[in-house]
């Protein structure tokens, strides 16, 4: 399968990042250092990333990762208006450092809206983009957890967001965040709730590494 200049931009920019990250020979870092610039010049041929540049990272690359909670109370689920795109999401964000993927899950569902949560279960663990949310700079990782709120008080939309409210699993918003999080992760989350010992779900393999 042909590979996107946003997936090649995304290697080189590894690649010259891990070459930074580990050479001392001075010849070789300004090398890497030109192939991390031809790696934003690739990227910057995109007119959605004319403005990007790969020359922010240092040390070796891995991916981000991104954590979501699925409160769910009964049939309905959490879901919060993002201001910055006005379109409902899941709760979470990038995972803070000092932080654990749980606590992350927890903290995120606190300043967004309001909620105290148990943080139940790893739900799934996916690749951003294999699993088709639109393509971004970076690799991702998505964590999604199992979560159910401590008490029946109401949602409290924080800063970033305009609302939060529960929405019924079968009359989910329209205007669903897709960048943030999809209805099949929402129904995966409904899924473990319903057979809480079915296992995590992860993206098998599609060819040997």
């Amino acid at each position: 399968m042909a590979r996107t200049l946003l997936e090649i931009s995304r290697e080189l920019a590894a690649m010259a990042q891990t070459g930074l990250a580990y050479s001392r020979d001075v010849y070789d870092r300004e090398r890497f250092e030109r192939l991390r610039e031809v790696a934003s010049e690739l990227i910057q041929s995109q007119p959605e990333h004319t403005a990007f540049s790969w020359t922010l990272e240092a040390g070796y690359p891995t991916p981000k990762v991104d954590v979501r909670a699925l409160v769910i109370r009964g049939e309905e689920i959490l879901l919060v208006r993002e201001k910055s795109t006005q379109r409902w999401s899941a709760p979470g964000g990038w995972a803070d450092v000092n932080l654990t993927p749980a606590e992350n899950a927890a903290k995120e569902c606190r300043e967004e809206a309001g909620v105290a949560i148990a943080v139940e279960r790893l739900v799934a663990v996916i690749d951003r983009e294999r699993a088709g949310y639109p393509p971004i700079e970076w690799s991702v990782y998505k964590l999604y957890f199992l979560c159910s709120p401590v008490d029946d008080g109401s949602p409290l939309p924080g800063p970033e967001v305009s609302e939060a409210r529960y929405f019924h699993r079968d009359a989910l918003p329209e205007d669903l965040d897709t960048g943030r999080v999809s209805r099949e992760d929402i129904a995966r989350g409904f899924q473990a709730r319903a057979n809480f010992n079915q296992p995590t779900f992860f993206q098998a393999l599609e060819s040997a590494p």
